[in-house]
Order: C-alpha cells, then structure tokens, then sequence
C-alpha cells in the first residue's frame, strides 16, 4: 500500500476489514487513511482511522501501557470508535433498565408530599407508585445526568449506596452521551 495512489473515485463502502491482529494491520490501515484523505474521502478516512486504532489496542500489551488499553478498549465497547451510533443507544438503555433495577432494589424515595405539593403538584402522582417512581428517576438521571448535581425538590435519596451508585449513574450516562453526540458530529460534518 505504500506509495500507491488511489483515484478521486475511490470508495469501500462495502468492504469488510477484519484483519486487526497482523504486525502490519496499523500501518496499512493508517496508510489508507492517509491515501483517503489525500483524495477528501473524509468518511472512509474516518473509517480507516477507527481500524488503525481498533488494531492498535490489539497489540498493545496491557502491562505496557494498562490506561491506554483499557481506554480504548471501553471506547471500541460504548462504540466502535465511533462506527455505530446504535451502541451508545443500547448502551444507555440498559444502563436506565439496570441502575432501574438498582434504585428499585435499594429505594429512592420522594420527599414528603406537602414539600412537592407546594412546589409541582403534578409531581404527587410520582410517589404513590414505587415502580413508577423508579422508572421515572432512572430515566431523568439517564437523560439528564446534570440533574445529579441540581437541588431536586421531589427526590430523597437516603442510602450512600444509592448516592454513590447516583453518581456512577451521572458520569456514565455523561460519558455515554459525549460519545453519542461526537459520533453523530463526526459522522455528519464535511
């Protein structure tokens, strides 16, 4: 692949590369990369830049450099270097079912109901229902992960497993976030 020049046409929408174990999986992808850029195939070069770092963490050796390799080892999990926009949706939809699952177990309560009457009436109909409860908590810290650090006028969380796990919950969904919102930036800028 070294020296090769490709044409302005050039395209492998449909190719499947699996080769990311090879001594030579880095450098030829990079090379493609670069050949991509070269003729403003941004799409592809992207793609090629994904393979280069997916081949890149299978040869690195987790007693070399442990942060490198786990980062980008939870990187290609939550999404494939940015190549599936679907990943991060299942990721934080299960990640609302189990910590769900989590706040039901352990309890979230509300606080008394004279406290939310005075503030959001509506609200009262949240804390009559356990799971109600849960989901709707669950699904305000995955899709509002801020609101983990805003004064909630409904919320009681007692338990400092439940506040411990509350934040996991916030920087995990944040996370989770970023990658999504970066992989449809990058997938769609010129």
């Amino acid at each position: 692949m070294q020296g090769a020049e490709l044409c302005n046409d050039t395209s492998f929408f449909n190719c499947d590369f699996k080769d990311f174990t090879s001594h030579s999986a880095m450098t030829d992808y990079s090379a493609l990369k670069h050949q991509m850029q070269h003729i403003s195939a941004d799409s592809d070069a992207r793609r090629f830049r994904a393979y280069e770092l997916k081949a890149r963490n299978r040869q690195l050796d987790l007693g070399y450099d442990p942060v490198e390799k786990v980062s980008s080892y939870v990187f290609e999990v939550l999404c494939d270097y940015h190549q599936n926009l679907l990943l991060p949706v299942l990721w934080l939809l299960l990640l609302t079912l189990g910590m769900g699952e989590f706040y039901y177990s352990k309890g979230v309560y509300c606080q008394s109901t004279h406290e939310i009457a005075l503030h959001s009436y509506w609200m009262l109909d949240i804390c009559h229902d356990k799971l109600y409860r849960v989901g709707v908590f669950a699904l305000s810290q995955t899709f509002w992960p801020l609101s983990a650090f805003m004064q909630n006028e409904i919320w009681d969380i007692q338990s400092y497993p439940v506040k411990v796990m509350n934040y996991f919950h916030f920087v995990l969904s944040t996370l989770i976030w970023f990658l999504l919102i970066t992989g449809i930036r990058k997938r769609f800028t010129l």
